[in-house]
């Protein structure tokens, strides 16, 4: 390795939260970040730590409502109803650290229609589309599309279809800025049938327990979730698979951070939820025999 000069950093605190509207809670996660030291580090005393949010500018809670320890990590619960357009402002300040800040807006939410809402389907129509109207607080969306059962008890269930833990599924959604969103005939088949049938060792529920019941539900329908992200909400929604980004030996890693002194990414989102789109039971249970 050549003999570089490399200025030893300063240590930092580190930063993230995703902020929401509608959400009465919001999440702030602390940590720090000691680079090019090799001694063991001692974790941050949370009694040292002071937390101040800032809605449009009124100072509205320094103390949180719980804290979680996890590791040398903090996450901090804050009971902080937030709405469209508000100016968040993030500040954290701790004796042996400079103080770090961070300020986002929050976007607006969009209105997501669909042109076959309130329709009952008892055979597949060539794809389903969803639209949604452009926000100007907003720079780009992310789709989330789930089939949804239920019979009014607690045994309701939903499954996201278009999942990035199948490979045979469709792509995750991926951010974009167009205003609408297709889910063809045959993917809408075949997304039925994986999610449902097929062993997923990242959901709680047993599969073959839904696959059993699911003609026992009344009602069985599709929605789509439509998130406005804001500038630095899209690199925490997008995923990466460029090796050159993970390996160490490649060119330097630049990561991305809105965080002022220190590192880090604290970002905003609001969600839209579009209308449901009803199917008949049988239809159901023909996509999942395949036919």
């Amino acid at each position: 390795m050549p003999d570089y000069e490399i200025e030893k950093s300063k240590n930092m605190l580190v930063v993230g939260s995703v902020l929401s509207s509608g959400n009465p809670n919001q999440i702030l996660h602390i940590s720090k970040t000691n680079l090019f030291e090799s001694l063991l580090q001692q974790d941050l005393d949370k009694d040292s730590i002071k937390v101040i949010i800032k809605i449009n500018g009124y100072e509205y809670m320094s103390q949180p409502d719980s804290i979680i320890k996890y590791w040398g990590r903090f996450y901090y619960y804050f009971r902080c109803p937030l709405k469209p357009f508000d100016q968040v402002s993030v500040k954290i300040s701790h004796p042996d650290y400079e103080s770090v800040q961070a300020e986002v807006e929050i976007p607006d939410s969009v209105f997501c229609k669909n042109p076959m809402e309130d329709t009952l389907f008892c055979e597949l129509p060539e794809n389903f589309k969803f639209y949604w109207n452009k926000e100007k607080s907003a720079e780009a969306y992310f789709v989330k599309i789930f089939l949804s059962a239920s019979n009014h008890d607690s045994n309701d269930f939903e499954i996201q279809l278009n999942s990035p833990y199948y490979e045979n599924l469709l792509q995750s959604a991926n951010i974009q800025v167009s205003c609408n969103y297709t889910l063809t005939n045959d993917d809408f088949k075949n997304c039925i049938k994986n999610s449902v049938q097929e062993k997923n060792y990242f959901r709680s529920w047993n599969e073959n327990e839904i696959n059993l019941k699911l003609s026992e539900y009344e009602i069985v329908y599709l929605y789509a979730k439509i998130y406005s992200l804001d500038e630095n909400a899209i690199y925490c929604f997008e995923q990466s698979n460029s090796q050159d980004e993970l390996s160490g030996f490649n060119t330097k890693i630049e990561l991305y951070s809105n965080v002022e002194n220190g590192r880090g990414l604290v970002c905003a989102y609001s969600t839209a939820k579009s209308k449901n789109i009803y199917f008949d039971k049988k239809l159901i249970e023909k996509c999942l025999n395949g036919e």
